[in-house]
């Protein structure tokens, strides 16, 4: 049996030795490097694009603007493919745009022979622009009179979760009533390995640091606006993600130039400043929140109504707004719980998973009440910590417990499937839509085989 002990990661050794090779470390023969040319201010309209000094440039081969690429909308959140329409993520990206919703949007993209020249390249494209005001906060953004980011609006999506009975009910029922406003910042993920992508065609193969690499398929033959069998992705190990490579980054634009180029094989790498400015970041939310408890120290009810900034374009936007709220219930049973989530657009980067997937922000809110809370009934929080000291067994009682669960109900777009292939010499492969290593210690905890026979 595997589950319960600590067996060595299957690529643990590859690792700490430096033999296993990331994206980073692949190159082709002839390869060719692109370059975005990022928007310098936060909201605009672009009016010109003079690429005409870029292209004098020795070793530039190329400069695509928004005019250039197919204007075939697409989303960029790691989901799957859902076959009930209003539930698929919001597809509002194209793969460079005209209408700047952030400091750092890409509105035209050079490609040269090295990576020095593409940059110095990218720099001399000159842009003109037509400044539109900047909202960045839930009251700029949904004013009445706020400029629309997107077309219908800034507010992507509202949603309500309400279980256990009527929360005003309960909280005028209960001895003590707490509450708050809490804000959660916005993280940057800040993994070792930056994004990067390469691809080249015999039918068009991206490699990719992706955490969804079937996904990624998906969306850049979306992009492409090509059958999604024309479209290929290797991913090698993974230098980190944490959720933001949880998005579809870079595919699309690096199949894009390959096939714009007959073929030449195209990488595209972010910096360490592009990375926190154009994949993704933790969502801020900002919750409104109410508890109620008696004095013996238990919950009646909560109430959370949280305002989610999802940056310039969705991701995985009302999906993760909504999946806070489940999260946090599970803590809460038999508590008369409501969830009010409410996510809307903004001139800042782009909000995408990151590891908690909107738990550590609802968390936050419902902790904090639950320490204010506890003060008011003369509860000690450390008293209570103290008693769940030195307890054994299989069951115990904790303090601070943190909930989490791998979908995002109530959404619920999740799929699944794996497929076990047995080979002469006994191994067992699995083939599966995760990369990730412990469906290996799963796969041989259910056959009975040893950890050692079972590859991913």
């Amino acid at each position: 049996m595997t589950i319960g002990s600590s067996p060595p990661r299957l690529d643990a050794v590859a690792k700490v030795t430096g033999r296993a090779r990331y994206t980073e470390d692949f190159a082709l023969p002839g390869m060719l490097h692109a370059k975005y040319v990022r928007a310098e201010v936060a909201h605009a309209m672009v009016r010109a694009v003079d690429a005409s000094r870029a292209l004098a440039l020795p070793g530039v081969e190329a400069v695509f603007t928004f005019a250039d690429v197919p204007r075939n909308l697409y989303a960029t959140a790691g989901h799957p493919h859902s076959l009930i329409p209003e539930k698929r993520d919001t597809a509002e990206r194209l793969l460079l745009t005209d209408h700047v919703r952030y400091f750092g949007d890409a509105v035209a993209v050079v490609v040269a022979r090295d990576e020095l020249t593409a940059s110095q390249a990218a720099a001399l494209v000159a842009v003109e622009y037509e400044p539109l005001p900047v909202l960045l906060d839930k009251e700029a953004c949904l004013a009445p009179d706020a400029p629309a980011i997107h077309p219908g609006g800034n507010l992507l999506g509202q949603g309500l979760f309400a279980e256990g009975g009527d929360f005003e009910e309960a909280l005028a029922a209960s001895d003590v009533a707490v509450g708050g406003d809490f804000r959660t910042p916005v993280v940057q993920h800040c993994h070792m390995e930056t994004v990067v992508s390469y691809a080249y065609m015999d039918k068009i193969t991206i490699v990719s640091s992706t955490q969804v690499p079937h996904i990624a398929r998906r969306v850049a033959a979306q992009a492409l606006g090509l059958p999604w069998s024309r479209v290929r992705v290797i991913k090698p190990c993974v230098g980190g993600g944490f959720g933001n490579k949880q998005d579809v980054l870079e595919e699309p634009m690096v199949a894009f130039l390959t096939w714009k180029l007959d073929g030449a094989p195209m990488r595209l790498a972010l910096s360490r400043e592009e990375c926190f400015i154009g994949s993704r970041t933790r969502h801020r939310f900002d919750i409104k929140g109410r508890l109620g408890v008696n004095r013996d120290g238990k919950v009646t009810g909560v109430y959370l109504q949280a305002y989610v900034n999802s940056g310039a374009y969705a991701s995985h936007g009302q999906a993760l707004t909504m999946a806070a709220a489940r999260k946090t219930s599970y803590l809460l049973p038999h508590v008369a719980y409501r969830y009010e989530g409410n996510t809307y657009y903004s001139n800042l980067p782009v909000g995408g998973a990151m590891s908690g997937y909107g738990t550590l922000q609802s968390t936050f809110a419902v902790d904090c009440m639950l320490e204010e809370a506890a003060r008011a009934i003369d509860m000690d929080p450390v008293e209570r910590r103290e008693a769940c000291r030195g307890q054994t067994g299989p069951v115990r009682r904790g303090v601070g417990v943190f909930s989490y669960s791998s979908n995002i109900y109530p959404i619920s777009v999740e799929v699944s499937g794996v497929r076990l292939v047995l080979s002469q010499d006994g191994v067992v492969v699995l083939h599966h839509c995760a990369p990730e290593v412990a469906f290996a210690q799963l796969t041989a905890e259910v056959l009975s085989i040893p950890w050692t026979r079972s590859r991913w």
